[in-house]
């Protein structure tokens, strides 16, 4: 008796909880790759001079305090490049990862559909 609801039950679970399960595994993939790219750090630190690299204003003189602010404001755009190609990067991962979830959900709804057109094209070609 249990066999004879299985379709229904399958269809059930297809068309319900499993978008669900579908949404919750993207999510875990949007949380890897923000954190794989430090999104919110590279946010927060934009203008944060690149690998700390600055120089302290310890010396006396007009030319030693041009330099200093030379060499940190060349950090510091350094430093925004890379973090904006690393911004751009996670970036474009996600959009392409919200394409996926896209195609998924698009394939996960005509997957019965396509299984059972492939069962019958199966039993015709057997036929023959």
């Amino acid at each position: 008796m249990h066999q004879l609801f299985f379709p229904f039950r399958y269809l059930a679970w297809h068309y319900s909880s499993a978008f669900r399960e579908i949404v919750s595994l993207w999510l875990n993939f949007a949380w890897f790759v923000t954190h794989f790219f430090s999104m919110s750090v590279h946010i927060r630190t934009l203008f944060a001079p690149w690998k700390r690299m600055n120089g302290g204003y310890e010396r006396k003189g007009l030319e030693y305090l041009a330099e200093t602010f030379v060499f940190n404001t060349i950090s510091r755009v350094l430093g925004a490049c890379v973090r904006l190609a690393l911004l751009m990067a996670g970036t474009v991962t996600l959009c392409f990862l919200s394409l996926l979830l896209w195609v998924a959900f698009a394939v996960w709804i005509l997957l019965p559909f396509i299984s059972l057109a492939c069962i019958l094209i199966g039993i015709i070609l057997i036929t023959l």
